[in-house]
Formats: C-alpha cells, sequence, structure tokens
C-alpha cells in the first residue's frame, strides 16, 4: 500500500453538473467514463469524447442532447457529461475567435459573409440576431448542417434551439439592436394583430363601450374586416363589427403572440415510424457496420419517408427497393425526425365531404380569414379528411384524435399519394375480409 499515492484524474478540470439547462456548456469525458450509459455509445459520439459542445435539449428523462461545432448532436446521461472550469489553469476549450467583429455590410455578398461566420464560428460562440423573426434576440451557436436555414442557435428569449439564415445574425458584441418601429395602418386587415397605442383612455368620439376591450394595449388579431369597420376575435362580441376609422392613426400593425414560435429543431430518434420523415446527420460515408449497400440512398442528408417499420427496420419510399426493409437499429442515432416537404401536395379549390386535406406549415395558415387556434397549430403537417362544406366554402377538416377545425379551402392541400411514393394515409397491407369468411 505505501508504494500508491493519490493522483488527480485527466478530467480533475471538470466536474460532473447534475442540473444542466439548454445553453450550457458540457465537456465529452473520456470514452472509458462513458461506458456504461443507458443509451450505449456510438462511433459518432466516441469521436467527440473531450471536445466541448452545448446543450440543446433536456429530454424527458433528464438525458441531454449535446451539439457540436461539426453540426451532428447526441444524447449523454446527464451524470456522465462534465462542466469545463474555464477559470482554472487556463482552460478555455470554448474560447471567442480572436477575430474583428464583421457584419453583413463589410462583404459584396451574402455568400462571403456566409464563409466569414463559418470560419469564425465555434461552438458556443454568442450571436445576435439583427434581421428576420429572431431580430433582437441573442444566443449560442450550436453548429451548421447544409440544409436552409443553415445556422442553428440556442436562442435566449424563444427559450429553445431554433435554426436561422446567416445574413441575420452578427457576432454579439453587446450591441443593443434597435427592434423595427411598428408601422401605422389606414385600414384593418382580417387575420392581421394591431396594437391600441392611443393609452387606455377612451376616445371622446368613441362610439361604443364594446370597442373598449382593445385600450389594453396589447395584441389583438381581427376576425373580419371592411377595411375600417372590423371584429376581433378576442371581443366580447366577437361577431360584432365596430368602426373605427376616426381613430385608425391609434393602431399599429404588430407581430403576433405566436409570430416567434417556429418548429423545434429536429429531435434524434429511437425508432423509426410508418408515413414519418427521417434525414441522416452522419454524413455521406457509409459506416463500417453498414450490412447493406441498398441502405446508402438515405446518406444524401435529405428527407427520405419510411413506408413500413417495425421500429429498428424500415423499408422507405424512395429506396431502390421500397419493398425490402433494412435494419437501422446500430445507427439510430445518425437519424432526426423532420417535417416532410410541402412539395408532394397542391391546393386543391374544389373540396367535398370525405376528401383527404393535408393541413400545411403553420406560416402557409398565417392570415386565414378565422385566424389560427392552438389546436389547429398542432394538426399542422397532418392529414385529415373533409367532414362538412360551409355555406362560405371553408371546410371542416377531422382529424384521428376526434378533434375538428374549420380551414379555408385555398389554404388546404391534396396530398399526392400517386407521386414519389408519398402515403401519408396509406392502406393497411392486409386481405379484405367479410363476416362470411369466419366460423
Amino acid at each position: 500500500m505505501d508504494k500508491f499515492v493519490q493522483v488527480s484524474g485527466p478530467d480533475s478540470a471538470a466536474k460532473p453538473n447534475p442540473k444542466w439547462s439548454n445553453g450550457m456548456k458540457a465537456l465529452i469525458p473520456s470514452f472509458e467514463a462513458l461506458r456504461g450509459q443507458s443509451a450505449g455509445i456510438s462511433d459518432g459520439m466516441r469521436q467527440h469524447c473531450g471536445e466541448v459542445g452545448v446543450v440543446a435539449e433536456i429530454g424527458s428523462s433528464g438525458r441531454c442532447r449535446v451539439s457540436f461545432s461539426d453540426g451532428s448532436q447526441f444524447w449523454y446521461d446527464p451524470d456522465r457529461l462534465l462542466v469545463p472550469e474555464e477559470s482554472e489553469k487556463g482552460t478555455a476549450p470554448m474560447a471567442k475567435a480572436s477575430v474583428s467583429r464583421k457584419t453583413l455590410k463589410d462583404f459584396p455578398s451574402e455568400k462571403e459573409y456566409e464563409a466569414y461566420l463559418k470560419a469564425v464560428l465555434k461552438t458556443g460562440t454568442k450571436l445576435v440576431a439583427v434581421s428576420g423573426d429572431r431580430k433582437g434576440d441573442r444566443g449560442t451557436y450550436l453548429g451548421t448542417n447544409s440544409f436552409q436555414p443553415p445556422c442553428h442557435v440556442q436562442w435566449e428569449k424563444l427559450g429553445k434551439a431554433y435554426w436561422v439564415h446567416w445574413r441575420d445574425v452578427e457576432l454579439d458584441d453587446g450591441t443593443p439592436v434597435q427592434e423595427d418601429a411598428p408601422k401605422p395602418v389606414t385600414k384593418l386587415e382580417s387575420g392581421q394583430w394591431y396594437r391600441w397605442t392611443g393609452g387606455p383612455e377612451r376616445p371622446g368620439n368613441w362610439n361604443n363601450e364594446g370597442m373598449d376591450f382593445v385600450l389594453d394595449g396589447k395584441p389583438h388579431q381581427v376576425k373580419e374586416s371592411s377595411g375600417q369597420n372590423a371584429s376581433f376575435f378576442d371581443s366580447p362580441k366577437p361577431d360584432s363589427k365596430w368602426y373605427f376609422g376616426h381613430v385608425m392613426d391609434k393602431f399599429v400593425q404588430v407581430s403576433g403572440p405566436d409570430s416567434a414560435a417556429k418548429e423545434d429543431a429536429p429531435k434524434p430518434v429511437t425508432k423509426l415510424e410508418s408515413g414519418q420523415w427521417y434525414r441522416w446527420t452522419g454524413g455521406p460515408e457509409r459506416p463500417g457496420n453498414w450490412n447493406n449497400e441498398g441502405m446508402d440512398f438515405v446518406l444524401d442528408g435529405k428527407p427520405h419517408q419510411v413506408k413500413e417499420s417495425s421500429g429498428k427496420n424500415a423499408s422507405f419510399f424512395d429506396s431502390p427497393k421500397p419493398d425490402s426493409k433494412w435494419y437501422f437499429g446500430h445507427v439510430m442515432d445518425k437519424f432526426v425526425q423532420v417535417s416532410g416537404p410541402d412539395s408532394a401536395a397542391k391546393p386543391n379549390p374544389k373540396w367535398s365531404n370525405g376528401m383527404k386535406a393535408l393541413i400545411p406549415s403553420f406560416e402557409a395558415l398565417r392570415g386565414q380569414s378565422a385566424g389560427i387556434s392552438d389546436g389547429m397549430r398542432q394538426h399542422c403537417g397532418e392529414v385529415g379528411v373533409v367532414a362538412e362544406i360551409g355555406s362560405s366554402g371553408r371546410c371542416r377538416v377531422s382529424f384521428s384524435d376526434g378533434s375538428q377545425f374549420w380551414y379555408d379551402p385555398d389554404r388546404l392541400l391534396v396530398p399526392e399519394e400517386s407521386e414519389k411514393g408519398t402515403a401519408p394515409m396509406a392502406k393497411a397491407s392486409v386481405s379484405r375480409k367479410t363476416l362470411k369468411d369466419f366460423p
């Protein structure tokens, strides 16, 4: 025993942190320290041992999805991750780039600005949005990929990770970003949001107490409008139109409360589900444990839709052999679930009861005559069935969970089941039988 001395381990400059939150830096320990974690260790995870990433998501089980500068993301048990001690021994795994801060105006083209950002950005670099939907928000750079938008950032105000364009961000030096001033309006438009700027006192020429609800100075969405006469969804009398022409200069058009909310970043999956879309994130090289060349089509990094699946064995509509199932269980951590392209559907102005209808993205729905409820938003990208055509031509669409919502007919899309193998609501592959076929 006298021949042993106690020493600090190689990870002595870092310590476990049981309480993680989005945007925190996380040091991946050695391969030996990772061994035994609940979900195992993939080849991709092993390559990042010793690197520092950023926590992009906390799962329901407490596990952490960590994003790296090459765009890859992996799930780790929280008690395996370490907090880099940047203040000790000069350790600074994610030090800021020692380059002068430049903006889009310093470059002759967006492409050259993109090249500059890619050269200086490291995982954990602070960014600020200077244009686009996130303007004024600040966040932490997580990584990039070959898709659009390509810049992945953990945003502070939004409270989650979201993808943006390079032109919309700059290195954050703490300079305040001037918000765009709301624009005064001359008329109120159906579906749009407006805010009253005239103060809480009722104007002398106010013609009805039923209009007082707008005096709170908060955003309100117009239900129906003929220009200067309008009804609002949250009015005490939502079916009544009020005349606002004499106070139109007191309104400004603003973004609705959902304007800052977008789709979450793609999430890693543990199984493949029939009808869902997935994208490979493991790069173009075939993994060493790839068991069939027929699986190579997914290596292009584009979205592919599963035809049939039993969890980890799946066939794809655009596979060279669409009726063959391949085993993907050993590389499941390389897939992320994504939304399928809306290009496989087209508007159909003539609807009838019983027709299938594909609900487009939230952005495509914005501005429809009756607004968009939270329930409607949850069904974006799903296929429902037209249950009723209203007198105005609007369609009541029914979904598999029993919910029903009304949509403008020109917003709905027709799933093209015959094109590109797309079959959002494919029939079960079983033979039809009747009561007479059974004893």
